[in-house]
């Protein structure tokens, strides 16, 4: 017996429960494939959180504030220079940090 020689209510019984097979086969297969809740991320991480928000320009502002916070560069105006009295090893690593980003 074919299910398109069924006629009125064995018609609709048959496609109402092949209809919720179809949609509880659905789930399962999404929760498996893609279970709800295993993607974890760092929100305490601010370098990650601007860059997601911004991309390489806000983690470099973000960067920038947080060295002129440590005191290890120094703001005058609009220009961003290295603190004379921390112009040690760090001074290399954050040119060639700005280098590498493309700045």
């Amino acid at each position: 017996m074919s299910p398109f020689d069924l006629r009125g209510p064995e018609f609709l019984v048959f496609y109402i429960i092949l209809g919720a097979l179809a949609i509880a086969l659905l789930f399962l297969v999404s929760q498996h494939i893609d279970p709800v809740g295993t993607v974890k991320v760092d929100m305490s991480d601010p370098y990650l959180i601007a860059f997601l928000r911004g991309g390489k320009d806000e983690l470099v502002r973000v960067a920038t504030i947080s060295l002129v916070h440590r005191k290890l560069l120094q703001v005058a105006g609009t220009l961003v220079s290295v603190s004379r009295w921390r112009n040690s090893g760090c001074c290399l690593t954050i040119r060639f940090a700005l280098a590498a980003w493309g700045y």
